[in-house]
C-alpha cells in the first residue's frame, strides 16, 4: 500500500526526567513515494531509515537504542524489527548505490534494545 496512507501513532519515551516524543503528525508528514508503508505494522525499510534519522537528529541526547525504541512505538512494530529493516537499507544503499561508507545505524552502541 502507498501512497499517503500511514499508521503512525503518537509516542513518548522519558529518560533522565525528560519527555522524548515522536507525534503522528511528524510520522505522517514522512510518508511519501518512497517512505511509505505496507500495510499495517509494515513500513518500509526507507521509511524506518528516515523515522530514525528524524528522530536521531531532533532527540540527540538519546542513545540510539532509545530512539530505536522511540520509533517504534510510534511505528507499532518492535524495535528488533525495526532495526532489521534499518539494517536490510543499509545493506541495500551500500550494494545497490555503491556507497560502501552509508550507514544509519552506529553498530558500536548495543544490538538489542
Amino acid at each position: 500500500m502507498r501512497g499517503d496512507t500511514s499508521y503512525f501513532v503518537d509516542a513518548e519515551i522519558t529518560r533522565d526526567g525528560k519527555r522524548h516524543r515522536f507525534t503522528k503528525r511528524e510520522g505522517d508528514r514522512l510518508v511519501s513515494r518512497t517512505n511509505y508503508w505496507h500495510g499495517e505494522g509494515d513500513p518500509s525499510s526507507w521509511l524506518c531509515a528516515a523515522a530514525f534519522q528524524r528522530m536521531r537528529a531532533k532527540h540527540g541526547s538519546l542513545s540510539q537504542d532509545d530512539v530505536l525504541v522511540l520509533v517504534a512505538a510510534a511505528m507499532q512494530i518492535a524495535p528488533r524489527k525495526l532495526r532489521e529493516s534499518i539494517a536490510w537499507h543499509e545493506q541495500y544503499v551500500r550494494w545497490h548505490d555503491g556507497m560502501p561508507e552509508y550507514y544509519v545505524l552506529e553498530s558500536a552502541e548495543s544490538e538489542e534494545p
